[in-house]
């Protein structure tokens, strides 16, 4: 697995045939071949970084792209937490 950050991630949040685009700048990407990152369904999840257990980010999007590489984005934890105006309890 390899993330690395993004500006203007595009995302169909929208039905088909009735697209609605979102646009996410500083977004953090997972990228892998082997088991997938994420699954349908995980958006909202808390990403936590194994060897501290601290949140690094909130997932919101993920696929398998045509080349046959799961994708999975997310904003990173401080700029979700910003924006949700909350703030994890310690």
């Amino acid at each position: 697995q390899a993330a690395i950050e993004l500006d203007g991630v595009r995302v169909d949040m929208g039905d088909p045939g009735f697209p609605r685009i979102a646009v996410f700048d500083d977004a953090i990407e997972v990228v892998g071949t082997g088991p997938s990152f994420s699954a349908g369904g995980d958006s909202g999840s808390l990403i936590v970084r194994v060897a501290d257990n601290k949140a690094v980010a909130l997932l919101f999007a993920g696929g398998r792209g045509t080349n046959g590489i799961d994708y999975t984005f997310a904003n990173p934890i401080r700029a979700a937490l910003t924006a949700l105006k909350v703030r994890l309890a310690t």
